[in-house]
């Protein structure tokens, strides 16, 4: 359930896709920014914590949000109250399902001492009951036999749709590589956008370490400024100049990526325009989008 600020986000992500149009992907990211803000600003908020902090009745030892966490791609926990009244705790996260690479959407619906396990979908497409139990089951390690981990009334699938523990630990070693999370042994396209202003964005495609990349940053108001660079990945990082952001402004650029955020510093040099509309020396924090 979006908020009436994401979806004026949603539509100002669209604004700035003028070039290739409002399309399923500008849909995407638009959501993948309600996740990430969602995940920052619901930190603290007491449903969240309940479920993170809460446990299957057989196992008491084994938290929601530690064990999603572990298993889960770019985790998010997010809360809304539901158009029914009921408190709705939602954890996005990705996962391989048959081999290819999805992102769950999970509800948890949170009681006064109690929560259920809710609606699941893989991409926004819903998921039944016993892919839920499934999922659930997969998750927390128990095998097909054993009683389920969910607070629900069905009974486990067969696991064998999903991928096998070498597999999901596959997985998880290429979203979180051992060198600090660095994404200089991948190749694609990665898109980064500030929680605290959707207008700023990074975009940048890798290719055996070499970078291209694009930053959107809004200077004032309406103004934005852009931004074009390439150059070599190196522990995570690429520094690269540049001579124009669209209001005459020339400097440099220093950013470090990993799999979830980026960090962005800008030296600017002398102001050449006396507007002040162009970027400014600075530091700018991304959170990563993942959508395909």
């Amino acid at each position: 359930m979006m908020s009436s600020l994401l979806k004026i986000t949603g539509i100002i992500v669209c604004a700035l896709s003028i070039l290739s149009g409002c399309s399923v992907e500008s849909e995407q990211m638009g959501k993948a920014i309600e996740d990430q803000v969602g995940n920052v600003t619901d930190k603290n908020n007491e449903y969240v914590l309940a479920v993170k902090n809460g446990h299957p009745l057989d196992m008491p030892d084994r938290l929601f949000g530690d064990t999603f966490e572990e298993f889960f791609g770019s985790p998010t926990w997010t809360y809304f109250k539901a158009e029914t009244g009921e408190n709705v705790v939602e954890f996005t996260g990705y996962m391989m399902y048959e081999e290819v690479k999805v992102k769950a959407r999970l509800q948890f619906i949170v009681e006064e001492e109690t929560f259920e396990v809710g609606a699941l979908s893989f991409n926004e497409v819903p998921q039944n009951e016993l892919i839920k139990s499934a999922v659930l089951n997969k998750v927390f390690e128990v095998s097909s036999s054993e009683q389920s981990t969910a607070p629900t009334k069905t009974t486990p699938s067969d696991s064998s749709e999903f991928t096998s523990k070498s597999e999901k630990e596959d997985f998880i070693e290429a979203e979180n590589s051992a060198d600090n999370n660095e994404l200089e042994f991948l190749s694609g396209d990665y898109y980064y956008s500030d929680p605290n202003n959707p207008l700023n964005e990074v975009s940048v495609s890798i290719i055996d370490r070499q970078i291209n990349g694009t930053i959107v940053i809004n200077t004032m108001q309406d103004k934005t400024a852009f931004i074009e660079f390439n150059g070599t990945l190196e522990s995570g990082v690429v520094k690269a100049e540049f001579e124009d952001d669209g209001w005459g402004e020339s400097g440099t650029i220093n950013l470090k990526l990993d799999d979830s955020t980026a960090v962005l510093d800008i030296t600017n040099d002398q102001n050449k325009n006396s507007s002040g509309w162009g970027v400014s020396t600075g530091t700018y924090e991304f959170v990563r989008l993942d959508y395909q």
